[in-house]
């Protein structure tokens, strides 16, 4: 009965990082609904909701960017930059997500890297 609870409580750390493919909304939901279940199952989903949040966060950055040139006028560049950074960003999300999911998996915890941890 214990490796049911443990391949439960895995199965939802992973989902909880498979569903910030939708964005922040799906981890949000998991912390909601699952928080009070299990320690691995709560850390795990604070940490993918605060990735997600930072995920916006520098894509929101990359909009600005590229609004700020176009804005301005010609700037090719910086436009260039904010469409860099915005790719970077959801190309960097999908490998994070999948490396976290794999982890947990595992049983694993998983500790995003450039995260703003504002949910504690």
């Amino acid at each position: 009965m214990a490796e049911a609870a443990d391949r439960q409580t895995r199965t939802w750390a992973m989902l909880c990082h498979l569903s910030a493919l939708v964005g922040v909304i799906g981890p949000l939901v998991v912390w909601l609904i699952q928080r009070n279940e299990h320690p691995f199952i709560e850390h795990q989903s604070k940490e993918s909701l605060n990735f997600q949040i930072s995920i916006a966060v520098y894509g929101l950055v990359g909009v600005i960017i590229m609004s700020a040139a176009r804005a301005v006028g010609p700037m090719v560049s910086l436009f260039l930059l904010g469409v860099l950074l915005i790719a970077a960003t959801a190309i960097t999300n999908l490998v994070l997500i999948i490396l976290a999911t794999v982890s947990v998996g595992d049983g694993r915890p998983y500790r995003y890297p450039l995260t703003i941890r504002l949910v504690r």
